[in-house]
């Protein structure tokens, strides 16, 4: 009867400590994805100021973003916006 309590504590004992780890796992795929996130922001923030800069006598980006026009490809309408 011992055995069998004994091994019931060491079974929630794995279970508590895979359960950590798995915590822990998914607190570093946040993390990660939040600085994914941060990453292509700075990027597409870069790219369209670079972009706006080279055009001279071309609309600029801020233009085709009013018209509601990607600005990467001039030619599909917007579905979403990264800041």
């Amino acid at each position: 009867e011992w055995d069998v309590i004994d091994e019931l504590r060491l079974s929630m004992d794995q279970i508590q400590e895979r359960m950590n780890n798995i915590q822990n796992m998914v607190e570093e795929c946040m993390d990660m994805q939040m600085e994914l996130q941060r990453s292509i922001r700075h990027e597409v923030s870069s790219a369209l100021i670079n972009r706006s800069t080279a055009t001279t006598g071309e609309s600029t980006n801020w233009d085709f973003l009013r018209k509601g026009i990607c600005c990467v490809c001039r030619g599909s309408n917007i579905n979403s916006l990264l800041y």
